[in-house]
């Protein structure tokens, strides 16, 4: 369950009172603004149990996080608060009741407030997230999604197994120990583009469209075509070799070797016409990682 860019007075992701039961898991409050207090929760008499969850860039005058009010107990588990402001207090979680002490592994960039009560905390220097300005990636709950955690972050493996669900967001299966935060999933994915257009991994028929097809050249001159290796996943890609089939066509200059999650490399592939290459040239590029 995802809450994001809404707007209220108090609790712009969530305004809840009265719910000592309720139980969140594998949720993320992102973008939310409240004019007063909880940009992401707002809880009054809120006795409740944050399992997994993710805050990210909620904002408010007073707990820009989570405000607790007039009694409750919130307890978290793998819980994550990361570039949420509060223009007044500057408090992640802030309120009349601090969070329960039996807390643990959970993690912020912020200190003070309820997050000073003797729970169990992480203080977060560096931002663990593959893109935290897109937070849901082009396409909602997938792979792509920005508030997955980098593949260099010390958050992967750092939850508890306490109340820790069997899946994430995205239904994809929690290690042992699981990450801290709502996703879970690790992979490294490649995607590679010559001018923006990704290039179907596969495809055997070079068009100018996805820059394949890379047009004549004429004798005695250089070509040289760029091409860009993204890696979309939430693990670091590593490249042991990247070839040519066609013995005129060159790398002429390489990818890395490590291609950390959400980062770029670029390689130039070259191919110089003579009287001996004249005729149609094809090529096939092969990318070998981990």
């Amino acid at each position: 369950v995802v809450f994001s860019n809404n707007v209220a007075d108090n609790g712009a992701g969530m305004y809840n009172r009265f719910s000592v039961s309720a139980k969140l898991t594998n949720v993320v409050f992102s973008e939310n603004v409240a004019i007063t207090n909880g940009g992401g929760i707002y809880s009054r008499d809120f006795g409740g149990t944050l399992v997994n969850v993710t805050f990210s860039k909620n904002s408010s005058a007073s707990g820009a996080g989570i405000y607790n009010n007039e009694g409750g107990v919130t307890t978290l588990y793998n819980t994550l608060f990361f570039g949420n402001t509060a223009t007044t207090d500057n408090l992640t979680i802030s309120g009349d009741t601090a969070i329960d002490e039996a807390s643990i592994n959970n993690a912020s960039d912020s200190t003070g407030g309820g997050i000073a009560s003797g729970a169990d905390f992480v203080t977060l220097t560096a931002d663990p997230f593959v893109n935290i300005n897109d937070a849901d990636g082009p396409d909602d709950g997938t792979i792509d999604d920005g508030l997955n955690l980098k593949g260099s972050s010390s958050l992967r493996g750092a939850g508890t197994n306490t109340q820790s669900p069997v899946n994430d967001i995205t239904r994809n299966t929690r290690l042992d120990p699981p990450n801290i935060g709502a996703y879970e999933f690790f992979s490294q994915e490649i995607f590679v583009a010559r001018n923006t257009v990704d290039i179907i991994n596969g495809n055997t028929i070079p068009t100018i469209l996805d820059g394949t097809n890379l047009g004549e050249v004429t004798i005695g001159s250089t070509l040289n075509s760029t091409f860009t290796i993204t890696n979309k996943g939430s693990l670091d890609l590593n490249l042991t070799e990247t070839t040519v089939s066609n013995p005129n066509f060159s790398i002429t200059t390489a990818p890395n070797n490590l291609i950390e999650s959400g980062m770029s490399s670029t390689f130039v592939v070259s191919f110089t016409a003579s009287c001996a290459t004249i005729g149609v040239h094809a090529a096939t590029i092969s990318i070998a990682s981990d």
